[in-house]
């Protein structure tokens, strides 16, 4: 379950706020733009909670890796560095110490 927090960025990104709990009650709304309702700032959490989960970067990295050394020669020092990121990506879920 997502907090009020995240569906207020969510719904109203920029927008200037502090929340003092987890209740519309606790919204302090400094913008100068209208302080959304609680119909609205439920909607948003409702919303929120029913978004897919973000894709995994870990594969767009792989295919970022794999193309970018495709065109490079067999023995290149990039393309030996592309296949070890790769392998070691592949066996450990990690890259450079990160996970992937």
């Amino acid at each position: 379950m997502s907090s009020i927090a995240q569906a207020l960025t969510f719904r109203w990104p920029g927008k200037k706020w502090a929340t003092h709990g987890p209740d519309y009650a606790d919204i302090e709304w400094f913008d100068p733009s209208p302080k959304p309702t609680e119909a609205e700032v439920t909607q948003a959490w409702l919303d929120f909670d029913t978004l897919p989960p973000p894709p995994d970067p870990s594969d767009e990295l792989m295919t970022a890796i794999s193309d970018a050394i495709k065109d490079e020669a067999p023995n290149s020092p990039v393309r030996k560095l592309g296949e070890a990121l790769l392998g070691q990506a592949g066996k450990a879920g990690r890259i450079a110490g990160r996970p992937v």
